[in-house]
């Protein structure tokens, strides 16, 4: 790839790619500016092209910074697109941290429990968590996958109408948040889970 058909690298080589350009864009006629763009776009382009043809994705591109990368503040964030894609146990060799969106790209694992055992949610992502599997298993099943999850397991429970269940749940785990929630239930009164938390936040 040059701007110079008759150059020796042009003739030396197998494929050559012409670049060439009419003039540079420096008023000075001094420094390379579209000579140098010209450069970058073909780049650009192979590599786009490469990408395509080898299937190249985003997590292809994550798994290769958490192996060769030093820098952990990048591998971290190579870490949350490669296991959103991985298998559990391949995610679990890593000991970053496992967030929400991970969690949900496997909700339908039959060993996403193992990620709720080592996540670390807020309250309101634990939540959020229970929303996504509220119905969609047999109860029972849903309540041994949220179990780690013990504001998640409180609000499973209240959507199920499991009120004693709820009460052990909160008493065991202190959650404050839902205490006054479950005197209304107690005492018959229909109420609303998810109305009664959008008026708490």
């Amino acid at each position: 790839m040059s701007g110079n058909q008759k150059s020796t690298l042009a003739k030396n080589t197998n494929y050559h790619l012409n670049i060439s350009i009419k003039k540079e864009a420096c008023p000075l006629s001094l420094a390379p500016m579209s000579s140098t763009t010209a450069t970058l776009v073909m780049g650009d382009a192979i590599a786009v092209v490469l990408m395509k043809l080898r299937d190249f994705k985003d997590e292809n591109f994550a798994k290769d910074v958490l192996k060769k990368y030093k820098n952990d503040e990048l591998k971290k964030e190579a870490f949350k697109i490669y296991a959103k894609n991985a298998s559990i146990n391949e995610i679990l060799k890593y000991d970053y941290e496992i967030d929400k969106e991970i969690i949900k790209a496997h909700l339908k694992d039959e060993n996403v429990k193992l990620l709720l055992q080592k996540a670390k949610l807020l309250p309101s992502e634990e939540i959020e968590i229970a929303k996504e599997i509220h119905q969609s298993l047999d109860p029972d099943k849903e309540f041994e996958i949220i179990k780690p999850l013990k504001w998640a397991s409180a609000y499973l429970a209240f959507k199920y109408e499991h009120i004693q269940k709820a009460k052990e749940i909160i008493e065991e785990n202190e959650l404050k948040f839902f205490k006054y929630f479950l005197k209304l239930k107690e005492a018959g009164v229909k109420a609303d889970i998810d109305e009664y938390i959008d008026s708490r936040i």
